[in-house]
């Protein structure tokens, strides 16, 4: 599968600006996230899963990449440094639909791949997490 990288090579030539990478970040507080810290002065990549919507949103918004998933893998290979992760997870995924075991691992292998860019390049790392979201999940 091929991983679609928006401006990939932007995304080479950021070693002068602060980096960020914003996972789950296509929600509204993703996108305030990304327009304070471009807004500082930083340069964000976004992995979220790749739709149009996500585009249209955050037009607008300079030093800005959008990712998919797939495309995490690829990001050693075309970065230089990474500063900061927010690992968002603070909405809950629809009760009606099912969660299979096939995408936990996915899930389990983004999360992996993104720990092993924050290792790689020191960067600081925050998980974001809901009291509502956990106990959606706890009740499911």
């Amino acid at each position: 599968m091929t991983a679609n990288l928006t401006n990939k090579s932007k995304i080479k030539y950021t070693t002068s600006l602060p980096t960020s990478i914003i996972v789950n970040g296509a929600d509204p507080f993703g996108y305030e996230l990304a327009k304070s810290l471009t807004e500082q002065g930083g340069y964000v990549i976004l992995v979220d899963d790749e739709h149009n919507e996500i585009h249209e949103r955050f037009l607008g918004i300079d030093h800005l990449s959008i990712i998919d998933f797939t495309g995490i893998a690829d990001l050693v290979d075309n970065i230089r440094r990474v500063d900061y992760i927010f690992y968002l997870n603070h909405d809950a995924t629809e009760q009606s639909k099912q969660f299979s075991s096939q995408e936990f691992l996915a899930a389990s292998t983004y999360l992996n791949q993104i720990l092993n860019l924050a290792t790689e390049f020191d960067s600081l790392f925050t998980f974001t997490d809901s009291i509502q979201t956990h106990k959606t999940v706890i009740a499911t």
